[in-house]
């Protein structure tokens, strides 16, 4: 069982189940099945992944001061306790899902429920990846890419602008809601990978919904006052 999932069930097979259950067999076939991978397992073979890795499905996003988790499902509540050190991602595969998804009190959690409620399950799957960053710096999102068993993220980690207000040596955290254009199954997803650079994204990828953004830089790489902040040597790591 992989670790971030916190409620499992069994029910009876459903559209959703039999389409990833297909979509399994032909990784598979194709010599990448994924099975019993974990974030820290390297050696993934990518080639079964979908989406070209620099043009990110619509997100919303979120972000608080300190270690803190930002969203949860409703049946954890009793088991929450200080879980800032343990940040969960979350599948949201179904309406009844969607609707029992529990959020911080910060600003935007009101339009990112909208978002993540108005998904059409059917045709889409809203995956939950939640991260702690140091608060002078925030991350792009610049590309994911997935199958029936795996999520791969593609990020980028810039220095907040000069004029936003922050502590060298604290923490925050970001969430961001990815409506990801497939049918996934929660109980087929067993791997979630990530890699983080720096510099900024090839192109931007704004959010749709949800917190602002801190110290939104500009396209060419300097801040809103157009002086170039400098930024700590690449950090690379996958949780």
């Amino acid at each position: 069982m992989h670790p971030y999932f916190v409620e499992w069930f069994t029910m009876p097979p459903s559209r959703r189940a039999l389409l990833s259950a297909a979509a399994a067999a032909a990784t598979a076939l194709a010599g990448c099945s994924g099975t019993g991978s974990t974030d820290s397992d390297s050696a993934n073979d990518r080639s079964a992944l979908v989406g070209d890795g620099g043009d990110p499905p619509p997100y919303a996003y979120l972000r608080a001061d300190g270690p803190t988790e930002l969203a949860w499902f409703e049946s954890d509540d009793g088991d929450r306790g200080d879980r800032s050190a343990h940040l969960d991602r979350l599948v949201v595969d179904t309406e009844d899902r969607a609707a029992s998804v529990e959020y911080a009190d910060v600003d935007g959690a009101s339009a990112v429920r909208e978002f993540v409620t108005g998904t059409d399950f059917e045709t889409a799957t809203v995956v939950v990846d939640q991260r702690s960053v140091e608060a002078c710096y925030r991350l792009e999102l610049c590309g994911v890419q997935w199958s029936a068993t795996e999520v791969d993220f593609d990020y980028s980690r810039v220095g907040l602008a000069y004029d936003v207000s922050c502590e060298a040596d604290a923490e925050a955290t970001e969430a961001r809601f990815l409506r990801i254009p497939d049918a996934l199954d929660r109980d087929s997803l067993s791997s979630f990978s990530s890699r983080i650079g720096r510099g900024g994204c090839p192109e931007r990828h704004d959010p749709v919904a949800g917190s602002d953004l801190p110290g939104h830089a500009g396209a060419d790489g300097t801040t809103t006052d157009g002086r170039l902040r400098s930024v700590a040597p690449t950090e690379v790591r996958s949780r």
